[in-house]
């Protein structure tokens, strides 16, 4: 398992819970990485579940940014006037959020609604291979256990 990852409970048929990675790249948002295993099965990666919240609320940071009209067309036009008139709205599972801001900080809290678009569900990372670590830059020791990931 050199360069692959092992999760800690088993998913759907699969018993044995290891995965053999294909490719890996950096996703650009934080410290989270687009995993595709040799059994054609995709996820999002991270360190840790802080990263991984990290990573999302960077990359809807960006859209807002970098593209507001996609980002607008995603969250919706009565979701962006309710944080102007400063009432709490919000795409995803907690309407809470008054505004942009507010509302990065509960993506930061459920990556799993970023990166695991298909069940949204995050499974901890029992063990990472250490050639995959090597290859993201990850010391084999440090960053062993503390991983998650997120069906894709």
């Amino acid at each position: 398992m050199a360069n692959g990852f092992m999760l800690e409970q088993a998913y759907g048929d699969k018993k044995d819970r290891i995965f053999h990675v294909e490719t890996c790249v950096a996703t650009g948002y934080g410290n989270v990485f687009f995993v595709e295993t040799q059994e054609g099965i995709t996820w999002h990666i991270a360190p840790s579940v802080g990263d991984a919240g990290q990573g999302a609320a960077e990359y809807w940071r960006e859209m807002a940014k970098h593209d507001p009209q996609e980002f607008a067309a995603i969250v919706g036009e009565s979701v962006l006037i309710n944080w102007a008139l400063g009432q709490a709205d919000g795409p995803g599972s907690d309407k809470s959020a008054r505004n942009l801001e507010e509302w990065l900080d509960i993506v930061a809290e459920h990556p799993e609604e970023e990166w695991g678009s298909y069940d949204g569900t995050e499974w901890a990372i029992d063990l990472m291979g250490h050639d995959l670590l090597d290859d993201l830059g990850y010391d084999t020791v440090a960053h062993n256990g503390e991983w998650v990931a997120y069906r894709s």
